[in-house]
């Protein structure tokens, strides 16, 4: 625990200023963090409960948290079962206890969808990394993993194109492909592409 806080303490002296986390995690140290005077914000990632429930939601902002996110995962979910008002619903109750409200997605056409279906968060949150690394997948994989769950993004292109449209605020995130692509070509390549922030 005392190492964490001293990354956190470390990290925030360095300009960085925020941390995102699953509200479900242990998150004492950044809330230890808070009450020894820290300032970094917490941007917590939520789920659906059973049955579309915002529980998760409800607990990250009473918690502390900046902002609350639809977790990429459970917005996929939710897009497959045809359910994106559930995504819109989560949105709309961070945003009504002013937070900053986000949407998360692996898969480019839950953005694609959320825009279409006017979501207006504050800001999206979309996994973005070129395939320049050894277990990239290959042409004929598809789908939002590669064989060797070493891809998150299946379409680089796809999504710098189509964030370049989009008004809101992005931030990319698996940057470096699981370890995979080194910070000094990945961080770059992020900013170049359009994203507004990077989550590392």
């Amino acid at each position: 625990p005392a190492k964490i806080r001293e990354t956190l303490e470390k990290a925030e002296s360095l300009g960085i200023n925020a941390i995102n986390t699953w509200v479900m995690d242990d998150n004492s140290q950044i809330f230890d963090h808070w009450k020894n005077g820290g300032k970094m914000k917490w941007f917590s990632q939520a789920r659906f409960d059973e049955g579309g429930g915002l529980s998760q939601f409800q607990r990250a902002i009473d918690s502390g948290a900046a902002g609350v996110h639809v977790n990429g995962d459970a917005a996929e979910g939710m897009l497959g079962r045809g359910q994106i008002d559930k995504i819109l619903e989560g949105v709309q109750l961070v945003k009504s206890q002013k937070r900053i409200a986000g949407i998360a997605a692996h898969d480019l056409r839950v953005i694609v969808e959320c825009e279409k279906a006017k979501a207006d968060p504050d800001f999206y949150q979309k996994t973005l990394h070129t395939h320049e690394y050894y277990t990239a997948p290959h042409d004929d994989e598809k789908g939002a993993l590669g064989a060797h769950d070493n891809s998150w993004c299946d379409d680089p292109q796809a999504v710098v194109d189509f964030m370049a449209k989009v008004k809101k605020p992005w931030i990319a995130f698996k940057i470096l492909a699981a370890g995979a692509i080194p910070p000094r070509a990945a961080f770059p390549y992020a900013f170049n592409s359009g994203a507004d922030f990077i989550l590392v």
